[in-house]
């Protein structure tokens, strides 16, 4: 085998190296889409809480002391935050 030198190549040519770097970015793209997801869900059920925080918090309230006006704003208000929680459910 003088004179002829064994060629070296690699496994690796520059089409299998595009075609891994494509996986590798697809499956980047379907984990941040699936944290993006997670992280709306918990967005939405805090928001839920709050609702239902507010709710309770504004239920418990002592209008004793409201105005006529003040106790109709009051109802409303917790109409609202009913239907509000009525359609999250």
């Amino acid at each position: 085998m003088k004179g002829k030198e064994k060629k070296l190549t690699s496994d690796l040519t520059l089409e299998s190296l595009k075609t891994v770097k494509m996986k590798l970015y697809h499956e980047a793209t379907q984990v941040k889409a699936a944290a993006v997801a997670k992280a709306a869900d918990a967005t939405e059920k805090k928001a839920t809480v709050d609702l239902l925080n507010k709710y309770i918090e504004m239920n418990t309230m002592d209008t004793t002391g409201f105005s006529d006006a003040q106790i109709k704003r009051h109802e409303i208000a917790l109409n609202y935050l009913q239907t509000k929680l009525s359609k999250n459910n």
